[in-house]
C-alpha cells in the first residue's frame, strides 16, 4: 500500500500499539490504498456484544492561502489553541479514543464487553469506500463480532458546559443535475441552451434553501414554537459548476461559444421529517425538461438513499442509551440530544439497527469543522479525555 491513508494508519497502528497494552490492531483494506485499522481490547466475556469506537481519519482539503497558520502543522498558539485541518473534524477524537483507552487500560479496570477502535477512510467524500464497503464486504461482522453500540463524531457546543449528542441525521443526497441544448454563435438568441436550462433548476434550488432557511429562522425566534436547529430542515446548496467551450482542459474558453452541455453539483441535506423520496420526486420535476436529468454524485453512489434511521434516545427501551445518558448525568454534563445536520458513517451502523450516538464532548466551542483557522483549544481536548473513559468503561459493562 502507498499513499498518505496508508503513512496515517500505520502511524496510528504504531501509537495504539505503544499506548494501548493489551490491545490488539489488525489492518483490513477493502478497498486498495484505502485501509481501515481495528484495534481491539478484548472484554472478559467475548461472546457479548461489543462496544464500537469509531473514527474517521481522513480530512477535507485546506485553501492554505487563507489560513493564518500551517494547517498541516498541528501547531498550539500562546493562547492554548491547537490549530490545524481536521482538529475539531474528526482526530479530536481520535486521539481521545486512543488516551482513554489507555488510560482505562493502565487503570488495571476490566471490561466485560469487547471494546472496538476502528479508524476508517474517505468519510468525507461520501464513507463509501470507508464504513460502507467495511460493512459491505463482511469485514464489520467478522471483525467485530456482534456490535451493541457505537461511538462516532459529533459537533462542538458553542455553549459553555453544554454537550450536544446526536442519535440521528439528515440523509445527505449528493447530485449532479445534468443540462444539454444546441450550440450557436455568442452574438445570437439561441433558445433552449443547456447553460439557460440549468440556470432554471438552480434557481428552483436557491427558491428552496431561502424557504428553508426562512424557516428555521422563523421557529428559531417564536415563542410559541419549540426552536428548529439546523438539522431539523432541508438544506440545499449549489457547490459545483461546468459549463463552456475549452480546447486545453479549462485553462482558456471559446466566449464566442455556445456550450451544448453543463453540469451542477447539488448538496442536499434530508431532514428525518421528510420523506428522501419526496426530494427525489421533487428532482424528477425540476429536470423534467427536455435535456435535463438528475443523477447521484459517482463518489457516494448507492450509498446516497439510505433512507433515515434514529436510534433510541429513551432509556426505558434502549439500554446503551441509559448507560450514556447516566454517565453524562454522573458527570454533571449538560446534554442536549439532536438530529445531525450532515452526513457520518453512523447512518451506515443505524442501517443494521444498531444504536450509534455522535459525540464529541467539545463544550464551549465555535464550530469550525471545514472552516479556515480551524482549531480545539487545549483543555477542551484535555476535558474530553476522562469523559470518554467513564463513557466507554461505562458502556462495556453494561449488563
Amino acid at each position: 500500500m502507498t499513499g498518505a491513508y496508508s503513512e496515517c494508519i500505520a502511524w496510528l497502528d504504531v501509537t495504539v500499539n505503544k499506548f494501548c497494552p493489551g490491545v490488539t490492531t489488525l489492518v483490513v483494506t477493502p478497498i486498495e490504498n484505502k485501509p481501515i485499522l481495528v484495534a481491539t481490547l478484548l472484554g472478559e466475556d467475548p461472546s457479548l456484544e461489543s462496544v464500537v469506537l469509531n473514527a474517521h481519519y481522513d480530512v477535507v482539503p485546506a485553501m492554505e492561502d487563507l489560513w493564518t497558520v500551517d494547517p498541516w502543522a498541528a501547531g498550539e498558539s500562546e493562547d492554548g489553541k491547537i490549530y490545524g485541518r481536521g482538529t475539531q473534524d474528526m482526530k479530536i477524537v481520535l486521539a481521545q479514543y486512543i488516551i482513554a483507552l489507555s488510560n482505562l487500560v493502565k487503570s488495571g479496570k476490566k471490561c466485560l464487553r469487547t471494546v472496538h477502535m476502528t479508524f476508517v477512510p474517505d468519510e468525507e467524500i461520501g464513507g463509501k469506500d470507508g464504513m460502507g464497503e467495511f460493512i459491505k464486504q463482511g469485514h464489520f461482522k467478522s471483525l467485530l463480532g456482534e456490535v451493541g453500540v457505537v461511538l462516532d463524531e459529533g459537533l462542538a457546543n458553542e455553549d459553555a458546559g453544554k454537550y450536544t449528542v446526536f442519535y440521528g441525521e439528515r440523509c445527505p443526497l449528493w447530485v449532479l443535475v445534468e443540462s444539454k441544448g444546441p450550440t450557436g454563435h455568442g452574438s445570437r438568441f439561441i433558445p433552449n441552451t443547456a447553460v439557460e436550462k440549468l440556470i432554471g433548476v438552480a434557481n428552483k434550488a436557491f427558491e428552496k434553501r431561502r424557504e428553508q432557511e426562512i424557516l428555521l429562522g422563523r421557529a428559531g425566534g417564536c415563542k410559541h414554537c419549540e426552536a428548529l436547529k439546523l438539522g431539523d430542515v432541508l438544506t440545499i446548496n449549489l457547490t459545483a459548476l461546468k459549463a463552456g467551450v475549452t480546447a486545453d482542459g479549462g485553462k482558456t474558453f471559446s466566449i464566442n461559444v455556445i456550450p451544448t452541455d453543463a453540469l451542477a453539483g447539488f448538496d442536499i441535506r434530508v431532514p428525518v421529517t421528510t420523506p428522501v423520496s419526496e426530494v427525489t420526486a421533487m428532482l424528477d420535476e425540476w429536470t423534467k425538461e427536455e435535456g435535463l436529468s438528475w443523477r447521484f454524485d459517482p463518489n457516494t453512489g448507492e450509498y446516497q438513499d439510505l433512507g433515515h434511521q434514529v436510534s433510541s434516545v429513551d432509556a426505558q427501551k434502549c439500554k446503551w442509551w441509559a448507560s450514556f445518558s447516566n454517565t453524562c448525568s454522573n458527570l454533571n454534563l449538560d446534554l442536549k440530544t439532536e438530529i445531525f445536520p450532515a452526513g457520518t458513517d453512523s447512518r451506515f451502523v443505524r442501517q443494521l439497527n444498531i444504536p450509534a450516538f455522535g459525540f464529541s464532548p467539545m463544550t464551549g466551542t465555535p464550530i469550525l469543522l471545514h472552516e479556515h483557522d480551524e482549531y480545539v483549544e487545549r483543555k477542551v481536548f484535555l476535558q474530553g479525555i476522562p469523559i470518554y473513559e467513564a463513557l466507554i468503561y461505562s458502556l462495556a459493562n453494561v449488563n
